[in-house]
């Protein structure tokens, strides 16, 4: 049996936390590497982006004829926006380590990974038959299978 959409999400979704985990441990070394922090960063900022990228353009595109799912994406779109607005303004004063930004978007990474996780996608498992889960992963495959990086170490 194929696995859920809301699954592999939150698979990616505990898959992006660990990474930012191991970004802000080495942000919050007394004696910072900043080659080690930058490596890091970089590392959760690709996993998010990857994200980010599969939603937009694997998953949401598919459901833009359903008005009830799709009014729930569009706000998604924007708090990607938003998210990677903050997160580029993070990377741009990682060398000062604000802790001020990190908490921003912390707060809103999880306030967004929890509307995906509770509400969106077992939204999408209620509303899509199994035809369109299908088409669903035929494109997450793909995405991946093109956008496939391995994490640095």
């Amino acid at each position: 049996m194929q696995q859920s959409i809301s699954e592999f999400m939150f698979k990616d979704h505990e898959n992006i936390e660990r990474i930012y985990k191991r970004f802000k441990a080495e942000l919050n070394k007394p004696e910072k590497d900043f080659d080690e922090l930058l490596k890091t960063f970089k590392n959760f900022k690709w996993a998010f982006e990857r994200h980010i990228f599969t939603e937009e353009k694997a998953i949401f595109i598919s459901v833009k004829d359903n008005n009830e799912i799709f009014k729930l994406v569009e706000d998604i779109i924007n708090e990607h926006i938003i998210l990677t607005k903050e997160l580029k303004n993070i990377e741009n004063n990682l060398e000062i380590s604000n802790i001020p930004l990190l908490e921003t978007f912390e707060t809103l990474l999880e306030k967004h990974k929890k509307f995906e996780d509770e509400i969106l996608y077992p939204k999408f498992e209620e509303l899509l038959d199994d035809t369109q889960k299908h088409e669903i992963f035929n494109r997450i495959k793909e995405s991946i299978a093109y956008d496939k990086k391995p994490e640095l170490s």
